[in-house]
């Protein structure tokens, strides 16, 4: 698992049309990751059209949405009009880019603190003659910026000199970023050192260009040093030249100060040069066709080289962490009663088994304790090869012996599952179990004698399981039975106790059990049996305590209250949303990972939903062991391939920044904090806007864990 302390950064260069080429790769690779790019880094900073696909990003509108308008759009927003030399007008105006960034397929309305990620944008106040630096509020110094429309910010960040007209609002004229920053990286690895509180050896940066020109001079020209030296023999030329000498420049000098600052191992720049014909076809202003071509072309095969490039991939690798934006208590807002309220329907009632399906399952598992009983006990010296009969004993386990066994959500293809044990007392044991010959004839009889109730029952045998034998009892729903033996002395220690039903689970789960008294869920209560061994199809004897999970569970449960339950109850469903067709983090894994570092919120399922979902994130892509079950020996991630884990880490982290962006809405945006939630969870989340509630913000405060945050002097006329 990769450190904690990395802090990545994403760099994008500034670059007129030419960000085409820097949004085409960005657009192949969320395609090949299958999730937003900004979610593997913890900043991002972007200049002129940088900015644009920065703020962009960070509001995880897909890349290749920003490639289709660019190139649907280009040449509408690079249509030159009238001007004469360029004296009275920009050439081109920004009416068509603002038409386009203000459309709801991007930035629409939305002010800048919509990001789900820190962004710092570059642009120069024209009004003051000082360079600006939009931020997200992720300092508690930056109190204003988040307010501004993010379009404001984009056509400040973008309108170059020469090109565009200065972008006016609030009062103020802003000018391209490019001229003091038209490749961010520098500044926003001081953003890291300074509003992030980052080691000097912790900051990764990717930066990555637009196929920048470097402008030189004809040594055969005039060397005087007129406006027709400076225009290449063309006076109206002579301002794009000076702005395209300028940035490339500058962006000559931040790569070589990063590369000293950082080393290669902790800078990545990816670029392009033009060859001698590719920059006849592209430049700043240049949107037609063989300008795409040269762009969109070279993009795709730089795409392919950084995917299989192993730096480029720590980059990719690297899950950030949920943003802390710290917005005071503007803008917050409670999401608690979408999930839970204990006295109407929402997100708990819908996900919970109907008392129904409770009851169903409930009778076929006592119809399977009836048959099985008698049968195995008088088969015992027949079959078994026994001394003398023995009574198995029976037990519910799983996810209804946790009571966190939810509906699927989506049925079929996922099914409701039922586990009930059935255990034998034996008296010969050997060293790992009973004699090996009986583990298969054991199988054997169980699966023969079930194969008679499910023909009477018309139920569906399922066979071929190794560990357990699996009885289709509806098109929704399967009871796993796995076989179990036990040292005769040390089942005697096993005590049959009725009353543990109302003692035990009316009291731990009275509000979703509300029928719990009418149902028998569990037969017995079982002190800790020493030896427990499963029998295998295959003949083999394994030992197993499928209890040493259920007593921790309910331990943690004494310590987190039933918080915990409903919170792996969330999970669970947002799990079976994500995988229809199964897969994704077991019930077992979600459960331990959650337990683990749960931290109560009362009356606040929201908070402590977030909170968990983060902590499964940073859990799934490793081992998952946990030393007060089995001394650590199980590690309860273990069905998942490498591949399989890192995804279902990047979707768990997704939910966490999800769940603290969705909070960060203005109240009067619950709607769209609401529609946010169901991408996560499904329709199953009510469509309830009327349940959101503003956020003092003292909650979410005491949410967020205590980490460093400086305190330095900033000049609030530049900055936040």
């Amino acid at each position: 698992m990769e450190e904690q302390a990395r802090f990545q950064i994403l760099s994008l260069s500034g670059g007129g049309f030419r960000g085409l080429y820097t949004a085409k790769i960005l657009a192949d690779v969320e395609a090949e990751m299958g999730q937003p790019i900004a979610r593997h880094f913890d900043l991002i900073a972007g200049t002129s059209i940088g900015g644009i696909l920065a703020i962009a990003l960070a509001m995880e509108i897909p890349a290749q949405k920003i490639v289709d308008l660019f190139v649907q759009h280009g040449e509408e927003i690079f249509r030159k009009r009238w001007s004469l030399l360029g004296i009275l007008r920009s050439p081109y105006s920004s009416a068509p880019l603002k038409k386009l960034l203000g459309s709801d397929e991007l930035l629409g309305e939305r002010l800048l603190g919509a990001c789900k990620h820190p962004v710092v944008v570059p642009a120069i106040n024209y009004s003051t003659g000082k360079p600006v630096l939009f931020k997200t509020p992720h300092n508690e110094a930056f109190k204003r910026d988040h307010k501004h429309r993010a379009v404001d910010v984009a056509l400040a960040t973008s309108a170059a000199p020469a090109y565009f007209p200065r972008h006016v609002f609030d009062n103020n004229q802003y000018v391209d970023g490019g001229l003091f920053a038209n490749a961010p990286s520098l500044l926003a690895l001081h953003e890291a050192q300074t509003f992030f509180c980052q080691g000097p050896n912790d900051v990764h940066v990717l930066s990555v260009g637009t196929m920048s020109s470097k402008f030189t001079v004809d040594p055969r020209k005039n060397r005087q040093g007129g406006t027709w030296d400076w225009g290449g023999a063309n006076p109206s030329n002579m301002p794009k030249r000076l702005f395209g000498l300028s940035i490339s420049v500058q962006e000559a000098l931040n790569d070589f100060m990063l590369r000293h600052r950082l080393t290669d191992k902790r800078y990545l720049h990816v670029d392009d040069d033009l060859t001698d014909q590719g920059a006849k076809a592209v430049a700043l202003d240049r949107a037609d066709r063989p300008a795409r071509e040269v762009l969109l072309g070279h993009a795709t095969e730089r795409a392919k080289t950084c995917l299989g490039d192993a730096q480029f991939c720590r980059f990719l690798a690297h899950q950030a962490p949920a943003p802390t934006f710290l917005l005071g208590n503007r803008g917050m807002i409670k999401l608690n009663k979408l999930f839970f309220t204990g006295n109407e329907p929402v997100f708990h009632d819908a996900i919970v088994p109907t008392t129904e399906q409770k009851a169903f399952l409930n009778d076929c598992k006592n119809a399977i304790r009836d048959h099985l009983k008698p049968r195995i006990a008088a088969a015992t010296t027949t079959v078994l090869g026994m001394d003398k009969p023995v009574v198995p004993r029976f037990r519910t386990q799983g996810s209804w012996s946790y009571l966190t066994c939810i509906q699927p959500s989506f049925q079929p293809p996922q099914e409701m599952d039922w586990d009930f044990g059935v255990y034998l007392p034996v008296h010969v044991w050997e060293e790992n179990g009973p004699p090996h010959i009986m583990a298969k004839a054991y199988f054997e009889l169980v699966e023969s004698l079930l194969a008679d109730l499910c023909r009477s029952k018309r139920w569906q045998l399922i066979s071929g399981k190794d560990t357990c034998i699996r009885v289709q009892v509806a098109s929704w729903a399967h009871i796993d039975i796995p076989l179990y033996a036990a040292p005769e002395e040390k089942f005697k220690l096993v005590v049959e106790k009725r009353a543990a039903l109302e003692a035990g689970f009316t009291r731990v789960d009275s509000i979703v059990f509300d029928a719990i008294a009418q149902e028998s869920f569990q037969e017995q209560d079982w002190d800790d049996l020493d030896d427990i061994a499963m029998a295998t199809r295959k003949g083999e004897w394994k030992a197993s305590d499928p209890e040493a999970v259920a007593r921790w569970f309910q331990d943690r449960l004494a310590q987190h209250t039933d918080q915990l339950r409903r919170v792996c109850r969330y999970l669970k469903a947002w799990r079976d949303f994500h995988w229809e067709e199964g897969g994704g983090p077991t019930s077992v894994s979600i459960m331990i990972a959650v337990a683990q570092t749960f931290e109560v919120h009362k009356g606040r399922d929201d908070l402590a939903l977030e909170h968990a979902a983060g902590a499964l994130a940073r859990a799934l892509p490793g081992e998952l062991r946990e030393r007060a079950i089995d001394d650590g020996v199980e590690d309860f991630n273990s069905r998942l391939s490498d591949e399989e884990k890192a995804m279902a880490s990047r979707r768990a982290q997704a939910l966490a920044i999800a769940l603290r962006m969705a909070r960060t809405y203005a109240p009067a945006l619950g709607g769209e904090a609401l529609a946010a939630l169901q991408q996560q969870f499904g329709p199953r989340l009510p469509n309830r806007p009327d349940l959101i509630e503003p956020d003092s913000g003292a909650e979410s405060v005491r949410a967020t864990p205590a980490t460093r945050v400086s305190h330095p002097v900033v000049n609030a006329t530049t900055a936040g």
